[in-house]
């Protein structure tokens, strides 16, 4: 089937960001750096243009956020410090439940697991096996996992530390720059 094609379908937007990451990682493969640049952007652009995804009309909460940036930690800085990645491991497996939870409606409707309580007026998870869960009031991000506290960059919004985890970022993008003491690039 030809991209064309593909696109033509229902999954049209996804299916041309999946085609043009491809193309960038294929390029990057070869050494072809213009070639990355322009197929991301292309993976960018119509991802800014899409509409959001629609998930039950509510907030989900920042979990994946904060996942995506935990994918750094474990890229870049896994290793240095045995207990910080025993901590590391354990705060990740509860917010893949936590992003589960909060984006999929299924559990308010059919009730929740023992163990698990959650706002009624915003349906995010509050408490998740005996931890708490704190949302900022305004952004619904994560500030407080049980002992792990979150903090954000007040303008950008992006997180600068996670638990033991601190995220510096580069001054002039909004792209981090070390994580856990280690440069990224």
């Amino acid at each position: 089937m030809e991209p064309t094609q593909a696109r033509n379908g229902a999954g049209s937007e996804f299916d041309l960001i999946g085609d043009a990451l491809a193309a960038a990682q294929r390029a990057h493969a070869r050494g072809e750096w213009g070639a990355v640049r322009s197929w991301a952007a292309l993976a960018v652009a119509t991802i800014e243009r899409g509409a959001p995804p629609a998930v039950s009309g509510r907030n989900t909460g920042n979990a994946a956020q904060l996942l995506d940036v935990l994918h750094l930690y474990d890229r870049f800085a896994r290793g240095r410090e045995p207990e910080r990645d025993v901590r590391i491991d354990s705060l990740t497996a509860s917010l893949y439940e936590l992003e589960s939870l909060n984006r999929h409606a299924a559990w308010w409707t059919h009730g929740a697991a023992s163990g698990i309580d959650h706002d009624p007026i915003t349906r995010l998870v509050r408490r998740l096996d005996g931890r708490t869960v704190d949302y900022d009031t305004w952004t619904r991000q994560i500030v407080r996992f049980g002992a792990i506290q979150v903090q954000y960059d007040p303008w950008s919004r992006m997180p600068r530390r996670i638990g033991p985890v601190e995220i510096t970022y580069d001054p002039f993008r909004d792209y981090p720059r070390a994580i856990a003491g280690v440069d990224i690039r």
